[in-house]
């Protein structure tokens, strides 16, 4: 996909296990190849070995030949932020409870 196509907005939908956080991760690996800050909000960790290059073994190596392209592990820059300053990472001084209340027309949902 040509990276001027990509200011759009997207949907990544599926059940589990069918590749969501994997998608995304190849999305934002790729366009931080390309020079694209990416920034990723990943609550549960999924996402926090995108800074660490892979480890070759046979399974890899096999696909990448079946698809016939050269596999190179390769790690991409990251910085880790903590949401209210809590956990490892920049502090960030932000809590969770203003991202959950929608608000509309000034009146509160219930």
């Amino acid at each position: 996909m040509p990276l001027a196509m990509l200011n759009r907005h997207g949907l990544v939908a599926g059940a589990t296990g069918t590749g969501k956080t994997k998608t995304l991760q190849l999305i934002a690996e790729q366009l931080s190849a390309q020079g694209v800050p990416v920034f990723l909000a990943d609550m549960k960790g999924d996402l926090s070995g995108i800074a660490a290059p892979g480890h070759p073994d046979g399974r890899v190596e096999g696909r990448a030949a079946d698809v016939h392209q050269r596999w190179t592990a390769t790690g991409f820059p990251a910085e880790y932020y903590a949401l209210g300053g809590v956990g490892c990472g920049i502090p960030v001084r932000a809590t969770r409870s203003p991202f959950g209340t929608a608000r509309r027309s000034g009146r509160r949902r219930r």
